[in-house]
């Protein structure tokens, strides 16, 4: 099981919009699935990344969102 922050950001508007998803790190929880109803504690310190606010249609144009993704 693994624990990625991903960065998406999108540019123009319409049709021709243009959508770029970046791992910005990757961590491997456990080994294997969890059994159900399992849980397993994380501490995920953010400081060693450059994150920023994250931005919705600014102008209609322009938004970046950051993403926690378990797989």
């Amino acid at each position: 099981m693994d624990l990625e922050i991903r960065r998406r950001e999108s540019t123009g508007s319409g049709a021709n919009t243009h959508v770029e998803t970046e791992t910005l790190a990757k961590y491997e929880l456990m080994d294997g699935a969890p059994v159900r109803g399992e849980s397993i504690p994380i501490r995920l310190f953010l400081s060693p990344y450059e994150l920023t606010p994250t931005h919705r249609n600014i102008n209609n144009k322009f938004s970046a969102k950051y993403y926690l993704n378990l797989q």
